[in-house]
């Protein structure tokens, strides 16, 4: 039975991540995405301000900037992910993976100039137990000597989605460079596929998990800034009868089906309603049967 016991438990706020102050609620600023056929255009930096008229960047190491300006320097084409969509949707999380989707045949070229710029290569065979199976989807690079802030580069054909799918936007950790972010139904769509690919014990499920946890409850549900104190939130919830919750669901279902979806199976859009509906249902998807051999890429 659908009921508010499905946000209590699944609260992405409870998911272990450095959290830092919030953006404004999606459901009272101006979103750059939603309109009645979900388009987008570019932000223009009032959208992006707070009220004293200066950006609101993603807490980040300086080393980021680093790398994402050497792939710039160099003419690769760089599209967000991850924790930096999730901040720019209301999720606001401290940077510390950087995972950014590249054009395949510019991946090479984009790990050389991360390296030329002074962040290794992390090898393949000591990230396995760490970074999962998902890991080995990615080029990581360690910025930090210990491996803990790092930049993942993703080949796009993994991630999902292409380049006409995605706009130009500045950075949310450096605002005075350009990437591209996609636009939210792609991305949606790209995490859910991703998690199918996954055997449902590896490690990585999780980060995919929380992903689309926190995506779907602040950008679809509005939920209240990510570290709004638990007991504000149980006090918000209270007032919030387990009819008008259901009601905000079933809003949001609607909502979410009439968003441009593009190359999408039926089967995709039941999963996005169910789990909006029960995030529990996002931990049991996978199209990786037992004793399933997954092959890892050889970059």
């Amino acid at each position: 039975m659908e009921d508010k016991q499905n946000k209590q438990d699944l609260d992405p706020t409870s998911v272990p991540s450095p959290i830092l102050e919030q953006e404004p609620n999606p459901a009272s600023s101006v979103d750059p995405y939603k309109d009645d056929t979900e388009s987008h255009r570019d932000m223009t930096d009032s959208e992006e301000s707070s009220d004293d008229g200066s950006f609101r960047v993603q807490f980040h190491s300086y080393a980021h900037r680093i790398a994402l300006e050497a792939l710039i320097d160099n003419q690769i084409t760089v599209v967000e992910y991850g924790s930096q969509i999730l901040y720019r949707h209301g999720y606001a999380e401290v940077l510390i993976l950087a995972e950014w989707a590249v054009p395949d045949e510019q991946l090479q070229a984009a790990s050389q100039a991360i390296t030329d710029a002074g962040f290794p290569r992390i090898p393949a065979d000591t990230q396995g137990e760490r970074l999962g199976l998902w890991g080995f989807k990615s080029l990581p690079h360690d910025l930090d000597g210990a491996a803990w802030r790092r930049v993942h580069l993703l080949p796009l054909s993994v991630v999902g989605f292409t380049l006409e799918e995605t706009i130009v936007v500045p950075s949310k950790f450096a605002p005075t460079l350009l990437l591209r972010t996609p636009r939210p139904s792609r991305y949606l769509l790209s995490l859910f596929r991703n998690l199918l690919q996954l055997p449902i014990d590896d490690i990585s499920r999780h980060r995919l998990r929380k992903d689309i946890v926190c995506f779907m409850s602040h950008y679809i549900l509005f939920a209240p800034p990510a570290d709004t104190p638990r007991d504000i939130i149980a006090e918000m919830e209270a007032k919030e009868s387990d009819e008008e919750y259901k009601l905000r669901i079933d809003e949001a279902v609607r909502e979410v089906r009439e968003w441009e979806w593009g190359d999408v199976e039926e089967r995709e859009l039941d999963m996005v309603e169910r789990a909006l509906r029960d995030f529990h249902y996002i931990g049991t998807l996978t199209d990786v049967v037992e004793n399933d051999s997954l092959e890892r890429p050889v970059w």
